[in-house]
């Protein structure tokens, strides 16, 4: 045994023989491709450098796989691109990396495309003013201005001196510390030539997102989502797609055409396991009810060709005439195994005791909610962080009447309710590191409590 260990550190310890391209070039397609799995990467890139037709073809596969090229963009920032996974800035030199990339036969091997939100500013007067690398827009700081003809955003002002929503013209604000602005109306043209030129090439694309459009008002009319969805739906080769994305303005409070496109996408791709759905900002009115939800909740829940496992969605409203979501985990049951929901208006047909219910049934390991309402009751989002403390107690002969004490399964067990406050901007978190692998009896306390009235 000993002997054996010996031979094994002995032949570790012996140099790597080194290859070369010569001894490479006489074997079978077939052979060099095993060869060049165990050679490093640097190695590669030489077999490439010597521009031999045989070798080349030989390492592509194996080359692809490894490779990713570092490149900065007019903001200052990164755009990671791999040859199976595009991960881009809505900017002009990003819009030229994918075109090279995808317009290359390196394209039917690219697998996963990630959109994120860039802000381009220019100066309003060219040498002046030093342009900004990046334009970052949060929440209350952002403000829309619009000025003739040209739709036109200014960059978020240093001073904050304006409130947010005001209307004035460019001019007027010239003094105040950010002197950049920029045309929303070619941004949305800048983003659609983006995903054309990505889409039309790429044929087994299996990830897909687009981030960044639903933090505020300000990115969320950035985007043109009739026009994104129109492209991606007239897109036949998106059939394979695992994980779809989209942090986009869908208008859900007014039409449901949005979410018949999206419905439209997903039915037609049976391996799809990863649903996330940001359908606007924090401000969208997710508490009035209304029935566009109706065909992508119907979708979900009656049979799909999919089944998934993480589902994430932001700003569903509920209704009377589409399925429960108590419906659509059971019918996702045997693989859904996340289940994040925010800003959720829970419409009649549903109960909180169905959808625990479901969960309790379910093999979902990961359970996340903020601003759950539930019609004529108020805000639901405490109960995801209450549970039920079982007390044993002594109960003497003498202490019991049994002709007027009611029967019970358990009559030493105490329910004692623990509510610990939960702030309305956090997402309540459930999931088996928080409860210690016991999620399911998390959820069958909910149901418990319900049953005995204490919720």
């Amino acid at each position: 045994m000993c002997e054996n260990k010996a031979i094994g550190i002995h032949a570790l310890e012996e140099p790597t023989p080194r290859l070369k391209a010569s001894e490479l070039v006489d074997l079978p397609s077939e052979l060099i491709s095993l060869v060049v799995e165990y050679l490093p990467k640097d190695d590669l890139c030489t077999l490439r450098q010597l521009h031999n037709q045989r070798i080349a073809s030989a390492i592509d596969t194996v080359f692809v796989s490894r490779s990713t090229i570092d490149q900065g963009n007019d903001s200052g920032e990164h755009s990671r691109m791999s040859f199976c996974h595009l991960v881009c800035r809505t900017t002009r030199t990003s819009l030229a990396y994918i075109k090279a990339v995808s317009g290359s036969r390196f394209a039917p091997r690219i697998r996963t495309l990630e959109i994120f939100i860039d802000l381009e500013c220019i100066p309003k007067r060219p040498g002046t003013w030093p342009a900004c690398m990046i334009a970052t827009i949060y929440g209350l700081e952002a403000r829309i201005f619009f000025k003739s003809l040209f739709q036109r955003m200014r960059a978020p002002s240093l001073d904050s001196l304006l409130r947010p929503g005001i209307f004035i013209d460019l001019w007027e604000i010239e003094y105040m510390g950010h002197d950049h602005t920029m045309d929303p109306v070619s941004y949305r043209s800048l983003l659609d030539e983006l995903i054309h030129a990505a889409l039309d090439e790429i044929q087994r694309l299996e990830h897909f997102s687009i981030l960044g459009y639903t933090v505020s008002q300000w990115q969320s009319v950035l985007a043109e989502t009739k026009t994104i969805l129109q492209s991606i739906t007239a897109t036949p080769d998106l059939q394979t797609l695992t994980t779809l994305n989209l942090e986009l303005e869908m208008y859900t409070d007014t039409t449901d055409c949005m979410l018949k496109k999206i419905g439209k996408i997903i039915g037609r791709n049976s391996n799809l396991n990863v649903l996330k759905l940001d359908a606007g900002p924090e401000t969208h009115p997710y508490c009035k009810s209304n029935k566009h939800w109706v065909p992508l909740i119907w979708l979900l829940g009656s049979d799909p060709p999919f089944r998934l496992q993480t589902l994430e969605i932001d700003g569903l409203v509920a209704s009377s005439t589409a399925p429960s979501l108590a419906h659509i985990i059971k019918t996702h049951s045997p693989s859904l195994r996340r289940l994040v929901l925010r800003n959720t208006n829970f419409g009649p047909l549903n109960t909180i005791r169905a959808f625990f219910e479901a969960l309790a049934e379910s093999e979902v390991r990961y359970y996340a909610w903020k601003m759950f309402l539930v019609h004529r009751a108020g805000s639901c989002s405490f109960l995801t962080s209450s549970h039920l403390v079982y007390e044993e107690v002594e109960v003497l002969a003498s202490e019991v009447d049994i002709d007027t004490t009611p029967t019970y399964s358990l009559d030493t067990e105490w329910v004692n309710i623990i509510w610990q406050n939960v702030p309305l901007h956090k997402m309540s978190v459930w999931d088996d590191l928080r409860l210690k692998g016991d999620i399911k009896a998390a959820f069958r306390n909910v149901v418990m409590a319900m049953d005995c009235g204490a919720i």
